[in-house]
């Protein structure tokens, strides 16, 4: 009886242990998944998008209506406003969270210099509409990072 009990103990401790694990490894994917998936609408926001513009200095931002919050860093399409506060927002009317955990968004363009040599530097306002590709960048607290090239179409 005693040999079985100390067996059935680790086998109970084993099934709790994986069971853990399982969850861990669930909610990883959902947090990745929901990564993808709001780099996926912002990348078709950036290809569909005329113009791309970004602000640096929220508070004189003229890309986008005063008043708007956690504006630090703002990515600009024609369809909505892309920026981080308490998650990754993407602002139409409202600004909507995508995705809660997400802490940062950097975004590096390609960017032909005055001898006419690309370089990849930070997309930054004096930019303007200049850049030829963008690397948007998604990051969450734990430093896991999730990227996407994007083009115009």
């Amino acid at each position: 009886m005693a040999v079985a009990g100390i067996v059935a103990g680790v086998v109970a401790v084993s099934l709790g242990s994986a069971g853990l694990a399982s969850r861990r490894h669930l909610r990883s994917m959902e947090r990745s998944d929901a990564a993808r998936q709001a780099l996926a609408i912002l990348a078709d926001d950036l290809a569909e998008s005329k113009a791309w513009g970004v602000c640096t200095d929220a508070r004189d931002c003229p890309l986008i209506p005063a008043g708007r919050p956690y504006r630090s860093y703002v990515v600009h399409t024609d369809a909505a406003d892309w920026l981080v506060g308490k998650g990754l927002r993407r602002c139409v009317e409202a600004c909507d969270a995508l995705v809660d955990d997400i802490v940062g968004l950097d975004v590096l363009a390609d960017v032909p210099d005055e001898s006419g040599r690309v370089r990849r530097v930070r997309f930054l306002q004096w930019h303007g509409n200049a850049a030829r590709l963008l690397e948007v960048s998604i990051r969450f607290a734990d430093g896991t990072r999730f990227s996407r090239v994007v083009a115009r179409r």
